[in-house]
C-alpha cells in the first residue's frame, strides 16, 4: 500500500483486463438472468406442448429460442455493456484505489489509417491512447467476493432505485487477484473498500 501526496491510502493495480467469455457471463447473470431464465422455460413448455398437443406450440418455441432471446442477450449487451461502467472491464487497464473512489486508467493501440504503407509498421511502435474515469465511492455498491477474484457493483450517477436510496447497478468492477503484485495488496483492497463503503 502507497501513501499520496495528501497521505491518503492508494492502492495501484498492474494491467490487466477482463476476458471475453467471462464478461459476458458476468452481464448475463447479473443483468439477464430472471430473463433467460423465465424464456427459457417457456421454450421447454412450448417443446413438450408441440410434441404432446399441437406442432405449432413447437414452432412458437423455436421463435422463442431463436429470435427472442437473442433479442434479449443483445438488449443486455447494448443497454449494460456499452456503458462506462461495465466497458472499462473488457479493455486493458489499471486501477488505482483510494477512499474517494476508484480511478481506471485504460490504454488503447492506436491503429495504423488505411492506405499507409504496411512496411513501416514494423519499424513504427503503436501509438497508445489513454482514458481515465473515475467512479467515486457513493456510486460502489457492497463487495461481492468470488474464489480469486472481487466486483464492485456501479450505479449512475444520480440514478436511485425505489425504496431504501440504494442505488441501482447498472456496471460492475471486476478485480482479480493477479492484478496485484502479491495477495496482501488484494486483501487491504478489499478491506479498505469494505470500510469504506460501510461508512
Amino acid at each position: 500500500m502507497e501513501k499520496s501526496d495528501t497521505d491518503k491510502p492508494r492502492l495501484q493495480t498492474n494491467l490487466f483486463r477482463m476476458g471475453g467469455m467471462r464478461f459476458a457471463r458476468e452481464l448475463i447473470f447479473r443483468y439477464a438472468a430472471a430473463w433467460l431464465l423465465a424464456l427459457s422455460m417457456l421454450a421447454v413448455v412450448g417443446l413438450a406442448f408441440g410434441v404432446a398437443v399441437d406442432l405449432r406450440w413447437m414452432v412458437v418455441a423455436l421463435m422463442l429460442v431463436f429470435v427472442v432471446i437473442p433479442m434479449v442477450l443483445a438488449v443486455c449487451y447494448y443497454y449494460f455493456g456499452l456503458r462506462r461502467e461495465c466497458y472499462v472491464n473488457a479493455f486493458p487497464h489499471t486501477l488505482e484505489i483510494t477512499p474517494e473512489g476508484i480511478t481506471a486508467t485504460m490504454h488503447f493501440k492506436s491503429r495504423r489509417p488505411a492506405g499507409e504503407n504496411p512496411a513501416d509498421e514494423m519499424e513504427t511502435e503503436p501509438e497508445e491512447k489513454i482514458v481515465t474515469e473515475f467512479f467515486p465511492s457513493e456510486m460502489l455498491g457492497d463487495i461481492r467476493l468470488g474464489p480469486s477474484s472481487f466486483t464492485l457493483p456501479v450505479t449512475s450517477r444520480g440514478e436511485k432505485a425505489e425504496g431504501k436510496g440504494k442505488h441501482r447497478s447498472t456496471g460492475f468492477i471486476w478485480i482479480p487477484v493477479e492484478a496485484f503484485d502479491c495477495e496482501e495488496n488484494y486483501a487491504a483492497a478489499v478491506d479498505m473498500l469494505n470500510k469504506k463503503l460501510r461508512k
